[in-house]
């Protein structure tokens, strides 16, 4: 954990698209294995790749006794979803409290807000559109 001198290491992904490329983002698990202030740099860097007014499908796994792993889903095909072990040298993911799920997407307009029976949150955010600016 970095003193309160030190600044939180940035978070960069690896995001080969250009701005405003997508309708839509689905984060399944993703935000689980970063801080809240990792998390926050993860949602800007996506948040530029939505289109305006796209949306972003956040899932989170709200169970505090699971234990986690890393792992990357794709989907195949239509009926396909593939998935692999990802090995992390960092924390093996958390749970966050409601609170700290309002906090990451208050720059969103908040869709939909579910809890599942298996432990799991699902948050549907729209990206705002820019503001115009006043005449």
């Amino acid at each position: 954990m970095p003193s309160a001198k030190e600044a939180p290491p940035v978070v960069a992904l690896d995001l080969q698209q250009p701005a405003d490329s997508f309708d839509a983002i689905l984060c399944w698990d993703l935000l689980d294995y970063f801080d809240l202030s990792g998390a926050r740099q993860v949602l800007q860097q996506l948040v530029t790749l939505l289109k305006p007014r796209g949306f972003l499908l956040a899932m989170f796994n709200c169970d505090q006794a699971a234990v986690r792993m890393a792992v990357r889903y794709r989907i195949a095909g239509a009926e396909q979803l593939e998935y692999e072990p990802l090995p992390l040298a960092h924390s093996p993911g958390r749970a966050y409290e409601n609170r700290e799920i309002q906090e990451l997407f208050e720059r969103f307009d908040l869709i939909n807000s579910c809890f599942l029976p298996n432990q799991m949150r699902e948050i549907l955010v729209q990206k705002r559109p820019p503001r115009s600016p006043r005449s």
